[in-house]
């Protein structure tokens, strides 16, 4: 009995992260071909340079929460004082992180002339990190209750695509896109914590300092991780963005935004098992076993389909965009190694050094590369880099995993001799 209701919430849970996951990427992929036709290739690129930059401070005030967050609620789900102690830490840090990079987001702004010309657009697109730390998915997958976040949003997401295409018309416009972005994600997170006080009874305080010293302590690793993947995912835009010019940019990003929607697939898998194998080794072969041939066969498919899903969705003004997609296929069977042997295996174990150190140190290696020759390269480089760097990640990661069992197996197998 037990078995079946696991079963349930796990397929349910699936069902929900697909929602939530298709409001995150498939919904907004449908305004790219809208934008790149009333702005143009160059404001495009600008709109995504300006995110990719806020996404550095996006992934600081995460601070590794959807991991480490969700990890600790489904192991204390059953306790509502430590539930409410977890979840008023968590945005207690989140709100000091927020100030924070605010306030260093304003610093580089102001050093940066560069930065300086688009500070309004930084700024507008700022409010994704607001949204984003309001929105407490990780409390919602620690407690298997995907739905509610998954409705608001998705109802976030639509009104974002209706106030798109009634107000943004023409180039001058393209400065509203983060704004309106903002503002859908402000307005879900704010009804999700709404939610959390009422549906689950939460309440809500002023944490302790030593409490909020304590997380930044103890999830430093998970933190690190998480933040370093930003070295070479983001950066590569990003540095296209300083040593070339937007519309590189923008042909980029229409191809990592493609590609992001078959990598949500391996973290929709990989989210949902992730507190299910928390508690439980059933069918962890077979679950394991389904997210990497899931990599695989998205990553097939994006190999055959590129040109035609590029020339569908937005023509041929965005035919370079074509071999940058072929390039980064590989990422969803890589992103399924990671997932499957970073987060489900390593970080379940507690091993959260041994993935920061492998992490931080493949990320470190690519923005190096990034920086020294995208200058040169320019987006083919970007693309093989990102790629490059996903798969070492996975494969070390798959290393280490079997490394370790047969010394386990090994240290068993001697242990029984002696007996």
């Amino acid at each position: 009995m037990g078995l079946n209701i696991d079963l349930k919430n796990l397929r349910n849970n699936f069902l929900s992260l697909l929602t939530l996951r298709a409001g995150n990427y498939v919904i907004p992929l449908l305004t790219l071909p809208y934008l790149i036709k009333v702005l143009g290739v160059e404001k495009f690129g600008l709109i995504a340079f300006a995110e990719m930059i806020i996404m550095y401070f996006k992934s600081i005030v995460d601070y590794g929460f959807d991991l480490t967050g969700t990890r600790s609620i489904s192991e204390n789900r059953k306790n509502k004082d430590s539930i409410n102690k977890l979840i008023n830490t968590i945005f207690g840090v989140k709100l000091i992180l927020f100030i924070f990079c605010f306030l260093l987001l304003l610093i580089i702004i102001f050093i940066f002339p560069t930065l300086n010309d688009i500070s309004l657009l930084l700024i507008y697109s700022y409010g994704i990190v607001l949204g984003n730390a309001l929105l407490p998915i990780w409390f919602y997958q620690g407690m298997e209750k995907m739905k509610y976040i998954t409705i608001i949003n998705f109802i976030s997401k639509i009104a974002y695509i209706i106030l798109l295409f009634i107000f943004i018309k023409n180039e001058p416009d393209y400065i509203y896109v983060p704004l309106l972005n903002s503002a859908g994600l402000i307005i879900g997170g704010l009804v999700s914590v709404i939610i959390m006080k009422t549906r689950f009874n939460v309440v809500f305080y002023i944490p302790k300092v030593q409490d909020l010293l304590m997380t930044l302590k103890e999830d430093f690793n998970i933190f690190i991780s998480t933040l370093a993947p930003n070295l070479y995912n983001n950066s590569m835009g990003v540095l296209l963005g300083i040593f070339t010019n937007n519309i590189q940019v923008g042909y980029y990003t229409a191809a990592t935004k493609l590609i992001e929607v078959g990598n949500s697939v391996i973290y929709i898998i990989s989210t949902t098992i992730f507190p299910y194998l928390n508690r439980s080794e059933n069918y962890r072969k077979k679950l394991i076993n389904g997210t990497l041939l899931s990599g695989a066969a998205i990553s097939l498919f994006f190999l055959l389909f590129s040109k035609v899903i590029i020339m569908i969705l937005f023509g041929q003004i965005m035919e370079p965009s074509i071999i940058i997609l072929q390039i980064l296929s590989l990422c969803p069977l890589f992103i399924a190694m990671m997932s499957v042997y970073g987060t489900n295996t390593l970080i379940l174990q507690k091993k959260d050094t041994l993935v920061r150190d492998v992490v931080l140190g493949y990320s470190l290696l690519g923005f190096l590369l990034g920086f020294l020759f995208i200058k040169e390269q320019g987006i083919i480089f970007a693309a093989i880099v990102l790629v490059s760097i996903r798969g070492l990640i996975g494969i070390t990661e798959l290393l280490v995993v079997k490394y370790n069992s047969t010394v386990i197996e090994n240290r068993n197998t001697k242990n029984d001799r002696e007996d």
